[in-house]
């Protein structure tokens, strides 16, 4: 899995347009389309346009129908994006939308923002949007298998304070099968920007541990 390069931009409004990729789509069914792909714009995209060649004509596909989009890179590595569904904040159903894998594991992180954006270079790149007071916000979530929704554990805001106690709080929590790494976040040896590692260590202990 290649390690996803997040570049926070600040933006008033997101207005762009993705280009085709070549990409294989995994559907819910288990059957896989590899073809021609616009990549997920954000979270809420509703649907993915396909082609099968740069001649054909488009087909477009709901995203409630997909599992994953996987898109090659230069170096043999790939981006994948999850249709994913997360807890309602103010009920008790749930949202779903398209999140990109940040790390692979017992736990799975994924990273979530206003848009997405593979630029020239390959790069994905996250984009947030700000506006008035508010500064962009940047999610991250984990899922183990088994478990019916993914779980915010961290939220990166720049210039925003308090976010580094509120990931030790959360993270704790859900890691709390592990006594040692949670005895690590609440010695504050963790902070928001060591998630990537948090959840890295968490799988590691699990490999070791052959618990499950």
């Amino acid at each position: 899995m290649k390690n996803v390069l997040i570049l926070l931009l600040i933006v008033p409004c997101i207005v762009f347009g993705q280009k085709y990729q070549k990409g294989t789509i995994l559907f819910k069914n288990g059957k896989t389309l590899t073809c021609l792909l616009k990549p997920p714009s954000g979270p809420a995209d509703k649907k993915i346009e396909t082609k099968l060649s740069d001649d054909a004509g488009k087909v477009s596909y709901k995203s409630e129908e997909l599992k994953t989009i996987t898109i090659p890179t230069k170096d043999s590595a790939a981006y994948e994006f999850a249709w994913m569904p997360s807890k309602k904040i103010l009920s008790d159903g749930l949202d779903y939308g398209w999140l990109f894998v940040i790390l692979k594991g017992y736990a799975t992180l994924y990273g979530s923002s206003d848009g997405y954006k593979i630029n020239r270079k390959g790069e994905l790149i996250e984009i947030g949007r700000a506006g008035g007071f508010s500064s962009p916000e940047f999610g991250f979530y984990t899922h183990r298998s088994g478990e019916n929704y993914v779980t915010l554990i961290g939220v990166y805001s720049p210039g925003t304070v308090g976010l580094n106690n509120y990931f030790r709080k959360m993270s704790s929590k859900y890691f709390n099968d592990s006594p040692e790494i949670v005895k690590r976040i609440n010695a504050k040896e963790f902070k928001i920007g060591d998630i990537r590692l948090v959840v890295q260590e968490y799988n590691d202990w699990k490999a070791k541990s052959g618990v499950k």
